[in-house]
C-alpha cells in the first residue's frame, strides 16, 4: 500500500553539498551499514545540531 503523500509545503528541499573526502566515505559507510539514505542521515544530524543552538525540531523531521 502507497503511503499519502505530503502536502507541498511540507516537500523537502534540494540542495547540493560538498564533503571532504573521508567525510563521504565515513557518511557512505555509516548509510550502508544502517541502511539509511544519505539525506536522512544528513537531516537527522542536522536536526541535532540545531536542537543544540535552541531551534526546536519540525513535525516534519525524521518521519522514518
Amino acid at each position: 500500500m502507497a503511503r499519502e503523500k505530503r502536502p507541498e509545503e511540507e516537500h523537502c528541499q534540494k540542495v547540493s553539498i560538498s564533503f571532504e573526502p573521508k567525510q563521504f566515505e565515513q557518511l557512505l559507510d555509516y548509510c550502508q551499514k544502517e541502511e539509511r539514505s544519505m539525506a536522512w542521515c544528513i537531516r537527522k544530524a542536522l536536526t541535532a545540531w540545531l536542537a543544540e543552538r535552541g531551534y526546536p525540531p519540525t513535525d516534519t523531521t525524521l518521519r522514518r
